[in-house]
């Protein structure tokens, strides 16, 4: 047998018992791709926390003596603090017009089963049923423990 067949026979791991024969050393290079592979995977994970994803999300604002109910869609539950943008048409000056506003509070309505925002003083808008959006803000790593 040439010494090329028989350092071949030595590679070969076949069984268990041939792991305390034969232990390879690996070289510092592949080390080097390891340690570049962890820093970027680390990166992405790091970075996908702070960046941010900003999505337009529309919904029904209801308008009753004086005050404006956001009603919850199936993309976003109204929350206290949320600001909302209804657009309505000013009879006055016949322009459509948006009413930026924060939600004052959010009570459960039993009728639609589900939270409900309200904000006090809409001036200028007659009642009735308004479209209404929000901007929702969410990190791409919130969608993989959602």
């Amino acid at each position: 047998m040439t010494n090329e067949k028989i350092t071949a026979q030595r590679d070969s791991i076949k069984s268990p018992d041939d792991l305390n024969s034969y232990l390879r050393v690996t070289n510092p290079s592949m080390w080097f791709i390891f340690a570049a592979v962890l820093i970027l995977l680390v990166g992405l994970i790091i970075g996908s926390s702070f960046y941010e994803i900003k999505s337009t999300v529309y919904t029904t604002a209801i308008v009753k003596n004086n005050n404006i109910y956001i009603q919850p869609s199936p993309d976003i539950e109204p929350e206290v603090s949320m600001l909302f943008t209804v657009e309505f048409f000013d009879a006055e000056t016949n322009v459509n017009k948006n009413y930026d506003e924060y939600i004052d509070i959010v009570e459960y309505d039993e009728k639609i089963n589900g939270f409900v925002g309200q904000v006090y003083g809409a001036e200028g808008m007659e009642d009735g049923e308004y479209s209404a959006y929000t901007i929702r803000s969410d990190t791409p790593i919130s969608y993989l423990f959602n």
